[in-house]
């Protein structure tokens, strides 16, 4: 499984907003499509956010249409659903056994390249500030 995150241009708008690609390749199965468009700051902070909370489900949404997914922990394994519509009613379009500090350590991993990449393109909004933050803390502990 891989999680692509890729900011492409700045919004203009009152309020910076780095939109850009943000889609999961599971072996091949794009969700929620291929090259998905995003708010991209907004999922990584909220997604970081919601990883870090100890409880045993943990739903992500994707911000642009009605899609998202959610990690359920079972004693040692763990269960990714990726569904559309509302969490409360939804269409599971896949899932797959996981593993949580894996699903984790990839979130982290690819918050951390996000964070580079949209520095490089000179890139800022309040929410790639809070990320970069949660990562520091996260360094330090």
């Amino acid at each position: 499984m891989h999680l692509y995150i890729t900011p492409l241009v700045m919004s203009k708008n009152s309020e910076p907003v780095i939109l850009g690609f943000a889609y999961f390749d599971i072996d091949g199965t794009f969700f929620p499509f291929e090259q998905w468009i995003d708010n991209l700051s907004f999922l990584m902070c909220s997604w970081l956010k919601e990883i870090y909370k100890p409880k045993s489900l943990y739903t992500f949404t994707f911000m642009e249409g009605p899609y998202g997914f959610y990690l359920e922990r079972n004693g040692v394994s763990s269960e990714l659903v990726f569904y559309e519509g509302n969490p409360q009613k939804f269409k599971e379009v896949l899932s797959l056994k996981t593993d949580f500090e894996s699903f984790k350590s990839l979130l982290i991993k690819t918050a951390i390249q996000y964070v580079q990449d949209a520095i490089r393109n000179g890139f800022q909004d309040d929410e790639l500030r809070e990320i970069e933050a949660i990562l520091n803390k996260l360094s330090q502990s």
